[in-house]
């Protein structure tokens, strides 16, 4: 072999490390963004929902608002029922997710609260006429 076939033959290897480190150096990159967005508070898996914009509350709003309602008749549930249910409304009519059942709960709640606190001051109100009659 001639010198000028060595020289092709080093040239050659020589482009061939040159086009394996420069292939090599953007998979390096392209690793160390994936680990970067993963690292991020972004949900891994396309469908998966952030914990915070579950309407969890809403759920419970709505259900503790019907609650308070068919248990009218009975009141400590009616009452705790109803006051929960107006508390987790206001809090998840914030925010986008469950928003229609927040305000369910947060009505269903509203109605069973005003409804015992019309039949309390009936209540208290017709004792105290009838004992003032007395």
């Amino acid at each position: 072999m001639d010198e000028k076939d060595e020289n092709i033959i080093e040239n050659q290897a020589e482009e061939e490390k040159k086009d394996t480190t420069a292939n090599e150096a953007p998979i390096e990159v392209k690793a160390e963004t994936q680990n970067e967005q993963t690292s991020t508070s972004e949900p891994a898996v396309e469908g998966e929902v952030l914990e915070e914009d579950k309407p969890n509350l809403s759920i419970a709003a709505m259900i503790l608002g019907i609650v308070s309602l068919v248990f009218w008749c009975y009141w400590p549930i009616s009452i705790i029922c109803g006051i929960l249910a107006l508390i987790f409304g206001i809090i998840r009519m914030k925010k986008p997710a469950g928003k229609g059942m927040a305000i369910a709960g947060f009505v269903t709640g509203l109605i069973a609260i005003v409804c015992w606190g019309a039949m309390f001051g009936l209540t208290f109100l017709g004792a105290a006429i009838t004992l003032s009659l007395l």
